[in-house]
C-alpha cells in the first residue's frame, strides 16, 4: 500500500517533493506508530500526513485522487 501511495504522489507536481519516512525500518518502529496513531487516531501504515494532520492511509488517497479532490488538498495545503 505504501507503494501505491508513493506512485500516487508522484503524478502531482508537488514542491517540496514529499518526504517518506519508511517506520517499519527504525528500530523504534512500535513506539512510532503507537504515537502517530495517538496522533493522527489513523492506526495503518501508510499514514499520509500533511502539516501534522492525516489525510488517512492509500486507499483515502486513491479515493481523494479519483474524486478528483486530491489536488485541492494538497494546494489548500500549500503544495
Amino acid at each position: 500500500y505504501s507503494a501505491r501511495a508513493k506512485m500516487l504522489l508522484e503524478r502531482y507536481d508537488i514542491t517540496p517533493r514529499p518526504r517518506f519516512i519508511e517506520v517499519d525500518l527504525r528500530s523504534d518502529a512500535r513506539h512510532i506508530k503507537t504515537i502517530l496513531a495517538r496522533l493522527t487516531r489513523h492506526a495503518t501504515f501508510p499514514n499520509i500526513i500533511l502539516h501534522g494532520h492525516s489525510l488517512g492511509g492509500s486507499d483515502d488517497l486513491l479515493r481523494m485522487h479519483e474524486g478528483g479532490v486530491l489536488r485541492s488538498v494538497l494546494e489548500a495545503g500549500g503544495l
